[in-house]
């Protein structure tokens, strides 16, 4: 994209959205609109309204199911949108090219922006649940949803999102870690302080060598570890790009990346598989917008339709 150039992007999830101008690997003129209130036709004179002059195109990314049209086919975090045919409104109501992401498509996508050296990676969301791409040359190779691969088989495993239950995404995902810290602070009569999130007692917690935390970060990370495992028996991918909150935190925790990689290596038939695996992490604010990867990939989707 030449400098002049700009894609309009609208970036949605359970938080609200965010509206911004990229060009090139510049993010600008961000601003946040809640999800209460609004609809669908709202969302669009919001995407389309100021347009900067060099605007060549508007993209989405959107936490849910899109089809190839542009329909978001479903999406739990933002429910009046399912089934909203959202490229066609859009494209309708500019006359502009549009594209509409699944965001962790976009995500996958930016992330082979920011790491242009980087030509085969595993692209994995750790958050309020999980989102897995695998990016080779660029392309996203597969669309699929590997975060819904059983991890707990039994029938009092936690209930996925999905509809199944004992999803790695319900056992290990953000949520359903947040569950699980409040069920054993209640059981254990431990209070949580008013305004701050479970996860962040976790992560308090476990630092202090609490042993209720530790014993939670265990299986945490021996979940994540044999996933991954399993992961890395197929893709075989020098290296992992993570985004997220909770991936951002709590792998940055003393001992928890190798307490994943000693169970990795536990589920592995070669343990070089895991010693060639790299770890890697987008930018963060201040050095970047909060989810810029997401950002980047949906201007870069756009870009690549319009070509």
């Amino acid at each position: 994209m030449q400098d002049t150039q700009s894609v309009r992007v609208v970036e949605g999830g359970g938080r609200g959205f965010r509206v911004a101008d990229v060009r090139g690997n510049a993010v600008e003129n961000a601003f946040r609109l809640s999800n209460q209130g609004i609809t669908a036709n709202d969302l669009v004179r919001t995407a389309i309204q100021s347009l900067p002059g060099d605007n060549i195109a508007i993209a989405y990314s959107i936490a849910g199911m899109v089809d190839s049209m542009g329909r978001i086919v479903r999406t739990p975090n933002i429910p009046f949108l399912s089934g909203v045919p959202l490229g066609d409104m859009t494209r309708e109501a500019s006359k502009k090219p549009v594209v509409v992401g699944n965001d962790m498509e976009t995500a996958a996508t930016g992330m082979a922006r920011l790491f242009p050296n980087l030509k085969y990676f595993s692209g994995i969301t750790w958050s309020s649940g999980i989102g897995i791409r695998v990016v080779k040359n660029g392309l996203i190779v597969s669309d699929s949803e590997a975060s819904h691969i059983s991890l707990d088989p039994s029938l009092y495993a936690p209930l996925c999102g999905c509809g199944l239950r004992g999803c790695f995404d319900a056992v290990i995902g953000g949520n359903g870690t947040m569950r699980r810290v409040i069920a054993e602070t209640q059981t254990r009569g431990i209070n949580l302080p008013e305004g701050m999130h479970p996860c962040t007692v976790l992560d308090r917690a476990y630092v202090a060598h609490e042993p209720w935390a530790v014993a939670i970060y265990q299986l945490i990370t021996e979940g994540m570890g044999s996933f991954l495992a399993t992961l890395q028996t197929i893709l075989q991918v020098p290296a992992i790009v993570w985004k997220g909150s909770f991936a951002q935190k709590a792998l940055r925790l003393p001992g928890i990346e190798e307490l994943i990689r000693t169970a990795m290596r536990k589920h592995l038939a070669n343990p070089e598989w895991e010693t060639g695996l790299h770890f890697l992490f987008v930018p963060q604010p201040p050095d970047a917008i909060e989810d810029s990867e997401a950002f980047l990939g949906a201007a870069e989707l756009a870009l690549r339709m319009c070509r």
